[in-house]
């Protein structure tokens, strides 16, 4: 997706239109000529990184009106070159490239692994 402004600095209802889930769902209105075919949910939380994704996937921390994803962006990892990030894989005596490999690897296979309770195919996972 490319935005050719930032809509940040942009006058608008507010600062939130600059966020990747709201540029993808403009963009998505925008292919599709306004036809309502895509029902674009986001789980992001400000700061979230690939290990805080693990345990809300775990435990199905999906709001009760967000239905089970066909495809899922995996958008935490912008988050985990964070200091709290470096200090775990010190403290796991890990580089940080080896810790975010690990973490990286268990998100997929967390998605990927269908849960017992659940009857519905893994989705694509971008």
């Amino acid at each position: 997706v490319v935005c050719h402004i930032n809509p940040v600095n942009e006058k608008g209802p507010n600062r939130r239109d600059g966020a990747w889930p709201a540029r993808l769902d403009h963009f998505l209105q925008n292919l599709f000529h306004g036809m309502d075919l895509i029902n674009l949910q986001t789980m992001a939380l400000g700061g979230t990184n690939t290990e805080s994704a693990i345990t809300m996937w775990d435990y199905s921390l999906l709001q009760g009106d967000i239905p089970y994803p066909d495809v899922l962006i995996n958008a935490y990892a912008t988050n985990d070159m964070h200091w709290n990030s470096m200090q775990d894989a010190i403290a796991r005596n890990q580089t940080l490239e080896q810790s975010l490999y690990k973490l990286s690897q268990e998100f997929i296979r967390q998605v990927m692994t269908p849960k017992k309770s659940c009857r519905h195919a893994p989705p694509m996972l971008l």
